[in-house]
């Protein structure tokens, strides 16, 4: 008989019973769906459905199992990034009211001037301020997002607010994620 693995379209309700005593011997081994379909060259709709008229079931504590294994892995990632964020939170904040030199070309002949400032300058200054900010705030929710049992959309609206800061874009506040005060005014 031709295989039945990976072909589409083919309707759950047809089955070959001659399947069915090795699907339920593999089943009584304790092997899973998909472990069957392999093994047996079957589609595992085939499998599942033979499984069904049979009156077998399969023990899904492995699926959950390997969910929760995944959700922790998740959770350790969020967790290392929360420490990145703060880490580039350090370093944006040293460079707040650090020395810096600017260069700028002008002149008639188009001349470089090098300068050394004992800090950035004011507009510089609040940039970085709004960086941090944003960075800062990032990090505090992507914590939060394990106190309060956050959704997946909740995951990609910060990971969206990463970018954001990354590059530099103008977004309106509440897009950020701030507190709906009626304030519509942009971040640069």
């Amino acid at each position: 008989m031709p295989s039945m693995a990976g072909r589409r379209g083919v309707n759950p309700g047809w089955r070959d019973p001659s399947h069915d005593e090795d699907i339920a011997r593999l089943h009584a081994e304790g092997k899973g769906r998909n472990e069957i379909a392999r093994e047996l060259e079957l589609s595992s709709s085939v499998v599942s459905y033979s499984a069904k008229v049979q009156g077998l079931k399969f023990d899904g504590s492995q699926v959950l199992m390997a969910t929760e294994v995944r959700r922790r892995e998740a959770q350790d990632r969020r967790a290392i990034l929360s420490v990145a964020l703060l880490d580039d939170v350090e370093k944006l904040r040293e460079r707040l009211f650090a020395p810096l030199k600017y260069t700028q070309y002008g002149g008639k002949n188009f001349e470089r001037r090098d300068d050394l400032l004992d800090q950035p300058m004011p507009q510089d200054q609040a940039s970085l301020a709004r960086s941090i900010g944003m960075l800062l705030d990032r990090a505090i929710k992507l914590d939060e997002y394990d106190k309060v049992g956050a959704t997946l959309d909740d995951a990609y609206n910060f990971l969206d607010g990463v970018q954001i800061v990354i590059r530099g874009e103008v977004v309106p506040i509440k897009e950020l994620g701030a507190a709906d005060d009626g304030d519509d005014r942009t971040e640069q």
